[in-house]
């Protein structure tokens, strides 16, 4: 598989594509069950040089975010670089807002992402019930 085949199921994540192991920590691509998508690298967000500024103080206050966790593609094993940072709440896993002053809004495939990866669907929705859902990086709104 090439790296603009996978870019693509990224950018546009569809969970029925997946096969998902017990625990919803690995993702495994039902066409090739070579790409995989992980959980990884569960910190604090003390320890992340980014998400410890202040300016994301609203996102950790109102999603009461417990940990920054990486969500990692592998192909054949291999590291692909086009992981992202998510946040992981008592009962949820959220997509890394857009900016930290738009605590509401996310990008459709980090949201996807991070629905798949949540054990509580309902509570997902509920949660997320207010979000600002952009269709990709160019700003287009779709919800």
């Amino acid at each position: 598989m090439n790296n603009d085949k996978i870019k693509n199921l990224v950018n546009n994540f569809n969970i029925s594509q997946w096969n998902i192991d017990e625990k919803k920590e690995i993702f495994t691509f039902k066409e090739d069950f070579d790409l995989k998508i992980k959980l990884e690298n569960k910190h604090k967000r003390s320890e992340d040089e980014i998400m410890n500024d202040s300016s994301y103080d609203p996102v950790f206050a109102k999603y009461r975010v417990r940990y920054i966790v990486d969500v990692v593609f592998y192909y054949d094993d291999n590291k692909l670089d086009m992981g992202n940072t998510f946040l992981e709440t008592k009962k949820i896993i959220i997509p890394n807002p857009v900016g930290a002053n738009m605590v509401d809004n996310f990008y459709k495939n980090e949201y996807e992402i991070a629905r798949a990866f949540s054990k509580n669907k309902k509570e997902f929705d509920d949660i997320m019930k207010d979000s600002i859902i952009y269709a990709d990086y160019e700003g287009q709104n779709i919800k």
